[in-house]
């Protein structure tokens, strides 16, 4: 479930999105921790580092980055476990993104005149998912959101982070990359459910320390992400990003366009 790992609101124009205006004074690390219900063992491990108006996002399983640079509204998408990079254009993710919703809407039509309950359950959850409305609740004394909608239930523990802007940083990256996500990484899950729960800690401020998916779909799905954030890189994280900008430039790094990018990864996973 690539998707869900990398990514653990109505569909909107994505220029406003890729400015990143207060990622461009911050400079701090996220690490991500992903869990299946019941199972001590995370199922990944993620590195998200914002620094000199860029954004590294790493996740040793799949050995890729997605680095973001709001001034080339592009993202370029590392392999290094296979030399491989390719680059997605702004208008290229709109365009997939609405090739993606359009499918969807398909897919709701020609079931339509199914009444088998199974059907229906689909339906709902197609119809949900392309317009999402929570219903939340929040806990003030323990931070707690829980947002319930369709086949989906989010619990978040968050923080109010004093560092200005950090979390409108944040969530502001975690907007464009769940969208990126669906379409390199497809999951059952639509992005404008996840930007649906990013207003909703938007508005209060909040920081998201954990965050607990249950998804009733062909097969109940519950699994959790621990986010643990540190106010600067640390020296492994300079190491990093000066290792990807080096691969990024090497020769020995072969460019490709996104489709076939997508082929050589799935297919030597598959293989795997």
């Amino acid at each position: 479930m690539p998707g869900f790992i990398r990514c653990a609101s109505v569909f909107l124009f994505l220029g406003p999105l890729l400015t990143l205006p207060a990622a461009q004074a911050q400079q701090f690390r996220v690490m991500t921790t992903v869990y299946q219900s019941g199972e001590p063992t995370p199922v990944s491990r993620s590195l998200t580092l914002f620094h000199a108006g860029k954004v590294y996002d790493y996740v040793d399983a799949m050995d890729e980055v997605i680095l973001f640079e709001p001034a080339t509204e592009q993202f370029l998408i590392l392999n290094s476990r296979y030399g491989l990079t390719t680059k997605v254009q702004q208008e290229e993710l709109r365009h997939l993104l609405n090739q993606a919703r359009v499918e969807t809407e398909r897919k709701a039509a020609t079931m339509a005149g199914d009444i088998s309950p199974a059907a229906k359950k689909i339906l709902a959850s197609f119809a949900f998912q392309l317009a999402p409305e929570f219903k939340s609740e929040f806990d003030e004394p323990s931070n707690t959101l829980k947002l319930t909608g369709g086949p989906l239930a989010y619990t978040i523990t968050g923080t109010q982070v004093e560092r200005t802007g950090l979390t409108t940083a944040y969530l502001e990256y975690a907007d464009w990359m769940c969208q990126l996500n669906y379409v390199l990484h497809p999951s059952p899950l639509f992005p404008d459910v996840r930007l649906a729960v990013n207003d909703a800690l938007r508005r209060r401020d909040l920081f998201p320390i954990r965050v607990q998916l249950e998804a009733e779909f062909d097969q109940p799905v519950m699994i959790h992400a621990e986010h643990s954030i540190q106010h600067d890189l640390g020296d492994d994280g300079r190491r990093l990003i000066t290792q990807w900008e080096r691969m990024l430039k090497s020769p020995k790094t072969k460019s490709v366009v996104f489709r076939e990018y997508q082929r050589l990864t799935h297919d030597a996973t598959d293989a795997r």
